[in-house]
């Protein structure tokens, strides 16, 4: 069972916005988060992140979020579908049966996903075969429209502050200025201490 999004690890959404921003590449956003991985482990365990429906249910909704600044435009309209189209999850659409959960009516924004409804007779009665699109061609076709707005999105895309590396650059900048203002209250110490000895000096 999927979990919801708020519980998603920090790990799992670094790796889902690190995805957004460099063109849907698993291997380089597994390798953003995971610094330390051993290259030959890294598509396999991407794979395994990027299949979690609460990661692709997460990037569907990131990517909304960053695109609905767009929404006027007829690039977003198009870029919207393939996002939907590429991040689904069926079991919101389909039962275990094939059969859709709720009437087409009902399904809302995901009706776009159902390409077509097969109903042939059988002796056991009618079969129903619901036709989900192809969500590695959505990706395809994603990833070229994206393209054609890369500028537009470059800032808006990569997050701020976010990466390790970036957290980690901020920590060190932290940690670097507590050290200096720490040093400065050593010193004062030392001149207050330096002085009073100077004026005991003078008094013996």
């Amino acid at each position: 069972m999927a979990k919801p999004i708020d519980q998603l690890s920090t790990n799992d959404k670094l790796f889902a916005m690190e995805y957004c921003s460099n063109g849907f590449n698993m291997f380089l956003a597994y390798k953003a988060v995971h610094k330390k991985a051993v290259a030959s482990t890294i598509s396999s365990r991407a794979s395994i992140i990027a299949k979690k429906p609460e990661v692709r249910a997460f990037i569907r909704s990131y990517l909304k979020e960053i695109l609905d600044r767009y929404k006027d435009s007829l690039h977003y309209q198009i870029i919207d579908i393939y996002r939907l189209r590429a991040f689904y999850n069926p079991l919101e659409i389909i039962d275990s049966s094939g059969e859709l959960i709720k009437p087409l009516e009902e399904l809302g924004e995901l009706a776009k996903v159902v390409e077509g409804i097969e109903r042939r007779p059988t002796k056991e009665g009618t079969v129903t075969k619901v036709i989900l699109s192809n969500r590695e061609k959505s990706l395809e076709m994603l990833t070229k429209y994206m393209n054609l707005i890369t500028e537009q999105l470059e800032l808006t895309l990569k997050p701020n502050k976010t990466t390790l590396e970036e957290l980690n650059d901020e920590l060190n900048d932290i940690n670097s200025q507590l050290r200096e203002d720490k040093g400065q209250k050593v010193k004062k110490v030392q001149k207050v201490r330096k002085g009073k000895k100077e004026q005991k000096g003078k008094k013996g």
